[in-house]
């Protein structure tokens, strides 16, 4: 009989963000933890080339794990790479996580925007919208488009009516949970708008029944994992190691070439 682990703590927040190449998902992390862990660049490049996890021990009373995505979802990705990253990313947030931040850049919202969340439903289904907060990121770079015109700045109301219909009809799904933010305001701002974006999540998560989004997947990855922990083993080094990526990986691959091939149909 293997040993079974410590589940995950109940005072831990596990984050994914997803969204095209160069919506700023780097930037969010470092606001949202507080750190510059995330290495982010100032053109369309990504410099993000696989899932990175990085944690904060203590924002306001919660440990929280945030995995960025290299723009995993990007409809251009060929398969193996998109299989690789999903794992990776269930790997290093089983077991689920308790938000996906959906990022998006304010001002222009295009086509591909809606490809890149569409391709992540596709892949872990469409309850994963309980979970969903759009991020629209660049506050401060829509603010500036505006001053530089002589046009006074719209509220962000304003600008979330203005949206695609396909776009509103998202948001609605999720209950219309987004935040706005600028990553280069002060620091006094930032605070304010991370707090908002954990009161939102534990708003959202008493909603869901105070548990984290999980499917099967998830649930096979924990187990994967918890039949790896040893009595001293501590379930942080177990679940960021590259064996356990591994076995996990194998796992899934027959799954992962199912849903693609449907996908393709």
């Amino acid at each position: 009989m293997p040993f079974f682990g410590k589940p995950a703590p109940p005072n831990e927040f596990r984050f994914v963000m997803v969204g095209k190449t160069g919506a700023g998902k780097s930037r969010v992390g470092n606001t949202i933890l507080n750190t510059n862990a995330f290495t982010f660049a100032l053109d369309a490049k990504s410099v993000t080339s696989v899932c990175r996890l990085m944690s904060s021990e203590n924002r306001f009373g919660k440990k929280i794990d945030l995995v960025d995505t290299p723009g995993v979802f990007d409809t251009e990705k060929d398969n193996e790479t998109v299989q690789i990253e999903i794992c990776r990313c269930i790997s290093m947030t089983t077991p689920g996580p308790h938000a996906i931040l959906f990022c998006v850049q304010m001002g222009r919202f295009t086509d591909q925007e809606m490809d890149v969340l569409e391709h992540y439903i596709k892949y872990f289904g469409h309850n994963i919208l309980n979970y969903l907060v759009f991020v629209f990121t660049h506050l401060d770079s829509w603010r500036e488009s505006y001053k530089d015109r002589g046009v006074l700045v719209p509220s962000e109301d304003v600008y979330i009516k203005s949206l695609p219909e396909k776009a509103k009809s998202y948001l609605e799904k999720c209950n219309n949970r987004y935040i706005c933010l600028d990553n280069r305001a002060k620091e006094e701002e930032k605070e304010k708008t991370v707090k908002k974006l954990i009161e939102k999540v534990e708003e959202m998560l008493s909603k869901n029944g105070n548990s984290c989004y999980t499917d099967t997947n998830y649930e096979e990855a924990e187990k994967i994992l918890q039949t790896m922990m040893t009595v001293n083993s501590l379930r942080d080094e177990i679940k960021n190691s590259e064996s356990f990526l591994n076995k996990v990986n194998l796992y899934f691959k027959l799954v992962f070439q199912k849903i693609y091939l449907k996908l393709k149909t």
